[in-house]
Formats: structure tokens, C-alpha cells, sequence
């Protein structure tokens, strides 16, 4: 591990680099703004284990820029474990994740650290570009949020992690703790701490700038399938923490109760895909356990959009005719991207 001497950052970027050394240099070059910019920030790479050269980019990096980047190398943990470590040693006053085969606007970057500069918010929000191999969109959260109150953010669109930005202190008091080796821990880090948070920040900038149609990505379908007892595991352990903040009638309890059924949707939709006989058993086996633990996850479930009404319409029909969702499902996958980039602005 190399790291910066103590001079005070306003960002600390956790940087997961696991076998994406295709990506890294692009990832990190974006940091690298001015000297202004680069005083200003801490970047943590953390090479989980890799078994490419992820590690050896890292170092050029912070021999580069001793004062701002720091390589570290660890065994393998999983995605969880370098958010872990990063919020154990961040420096900065706010704190923001980015996965090692994205990347950040450069001019954005700028713009941003000089609004952090002058703000005091627990979690300021931003838009996100989706970049395909042929097109992009952005996700703009002005759109729909307004954020004189969290109430203005409970909307379909809601935000995912790579359009929130916490403060370090508010991540350090929610006690989060992210399990190891499991997959779509993000949806971890994107509902616990803002549960108790009260006061957020608006940046109208497409910052991140997210990589989708990467082959092995853990969004990619025959991944999702794959991994869907992680799935499961962190479904769970948001309905879980969704009930302890109902007993305490906690600040946010809105956010935390779409948060946590919009995870359980992707879930739904997952089992969905599972070939044959599996996917009904997968899916009422399930909605047993849901519905069991949290009867408000299981129904807030079915206002989340079209897929919510449709799993209502599942619901309804017993758990039938899968294959005919399974069709939809596939084809929405394949065009949703594409409807979204014509509908927005590239």
C-alpha cells in the first residue's frame, strides 16, 4: 500500500479494481484534472485480489500523484470489502464510489468539488451518463427530485449509487457494514445510510459516466441468474433493516421502504428468467419468505412501475404463465436502453 501524507480533502473516491485492467487507466485519468482538483481529492484504488495488472496501474497512479492516490492490495473480498476498507480510512469530508471500468466527467469532476467546497449537505445527489458501445443517456435526477425533502426523491426513478455522493460521517454513524463476497452490495450502500440522513444536496451534472454491455458485469443477465442467492441474501437484509427503522419510526422511512421492494423487484424479475419448473419454485419460495418478513416490502413491491403491476398481475394468476413473462422480460431488456437514448438527450 502506498499512501498520501495528510494534507486535508474535501472527496475520497473508492476505486474497486478487480481484473478491469482494460478500463483503470481510463478510470483514473479522469481524476486527474488539475493540481487545484487533484489537492482536493483522495482516490483509493483497492486491487481486491485481482490477477491482472489492476494493481500495478494503481501504483503508477500514486507515484504519479503521492498526495492524492493510494494503491491498495488485498486479498480477495469482494465488492463489499473495498467500500469497507475505503470508509475505515477515508480522509475526505464526503465520500463517493467508483467501479474501476468507469469513469468520471472530467469537467463535471471540476464543477463538482467546487460546489463540495461550499456545502454542508449528508448526501448530495447527481445525474449519471449510461454509456453503451453506441449510444449514451443521461439520467437526470432533476427530472424528478426535489430535495428540500427526501419525500421528493420516493419516486419510480429512483437514485442508485452512482448518483450519490455521502457524507463520510453520516456513512460512519449509520455503523454500515457491507457482508464480503457477495454481489450487489451497492443496494446496500444506497439505502442504509441515507435512512437517517437530513439534509441533501443537488448537482445537475452528469459526474459518472457508467459503463453497461461489458461482458461478466454483474448487471449482465446469465450474471444475474448466476449470482441471484446474492441476490437474495441482500434482499433480505434490507427488509430486515427496513423493519427495525419502521419499530423506530426513522427519519427517511419512505425512501428506506421503496429502496428496499425496488431491490426485491430485480429479484422477482431474475427468478423470472430461471429456466422452467425452477423459476415458479424460486419465485413462490420467495414471496413466501417476503411476505412473511415484511408485508409492506411485499406490497409496495407491486406500485414500482410496469414490472411492479406486473408482478401484481403474477400474483394474481397464481404464478402461471411464466414463459410469457419471461418473453417480455427479455425483449424489455434489449430495447429499454435504446428507447431511453432516443427518448434523452446524447
Amino acid at each position: 500500500m502506498r499512501s498520501s501524507n495528510n494534507i486535508k480533502k474535501i472527496l475520497t473516491i473508492s476505486v474497486a479494481a478487480y481484473n478491469v485492467e482494460e478500463y483503470l487507466d481510463n478510470c483514473l485519468s479522469s481524476l486527474c484534472v488539475n493540481t487545484e482538483i487533484l489537492n482536493s481529492i483522495e482516490v483509493i484504488v483497492v486491487d481486491d485480489g485481482a490477477t491482472d495488472n489492476s494493481y500495478k496501474i494503481a501504483l503508477k497512479y500514486a507515484d504519479m500523484y503521492p498526495n492524492s492516490f493510494i494503491a491498495v492490495h488485498k486479498s480477495n473480498g469482494g465488492y463489499g470489502s473495498t467500500i469497507n476498507y475505503s470508509i475505515e480510512h477515508a480522509r475526505g469530508k464526503y465520500f463517493k464510489t467508483l467501479d474501476g471500468d468507469d469513469w468520471f466527467d472530467s469537467e463535471q469532476l471540476e464543477s463538482f468539488i467546487k460546489m463540495l467546497l461550499k456545502c454542508n449537505e449528508d448526501v448530495i445527489f447527481s445525474d449519471v451518463r449510461h454509456c453503451y458501445r453506441k449510444r449514451s443517456f443521461v439520467d437526470k435526477v432533476s427530472d424528478t427530485a426535489n430535495v428540500d425533502s427526501i419525500d421528493g426523491l420516493s419516486s419510480i426513478k429512483l437514485l442508485e449509487i452512482w448518483g450519490i455522493t455521502f457524507k463520510t460521517e453520516l456513512l460512519r454513524r449509520s455503523g454500515i457494514q457491507l457482508p464480503n463476497h457477495c454481489l450487489y452490495t451497492d443496494n446496500i450502500l444506497d439505502t442504509i445510510p441515507i435512512a437517517n440522513a437530513r439534509t441533501f444536496g443537488l448537482f445537475e451534472g452528469a459526474l459518472y459516466c457508467y459503463r453497461h454491455d461489458r461482458p461478466g458485469q454483474s448487471i449482465s443477465v446469465r450474471q444475474r441468474i448466476k449470482k441471484i442467492d446474492d441476490q437474495y441474501e441482500v434482499v433480505k437484509l434490507l427488509v430486515r433493516f427496513y423493519e427495525e427503522e419502521k419499530e423506530k419510526n426513522s427519519l427517511n422511512l419512505g425512501w428506506t421502504l421503496e429502496r428496499t421492494a425496488l431491490t426485491y423487484k430485480y429479484l422477482f424479475w431474475t427468478s423470472i428468467l430461471l429456466p422452467g419448473k425452477q423459476s415458479r419454485k424460486k419465485i413462490v419460495d420467495y414471496e413466501k419468505t417476503i411476505q412473511n418478513m415484511s408485508p409492506d416490502v411485499f406490497i409496495k413491491l407491486e406500485e414500482l412501475g410496469t414490472r411492479g403491476l406486473l408482478a401484481k398481475v403474477i400474483r394474481d394468476l397464481d404464478y402461471k404463465f411464466l414463459f410469457l413473462f419471461k418473453l417480455y422480460y427479455l425483449v424489455a431488456l434489449v430495447i429499454r436502453p435504446i428507447l431511453l437514448s432516443i427518448e434523452k438527450e446524447t
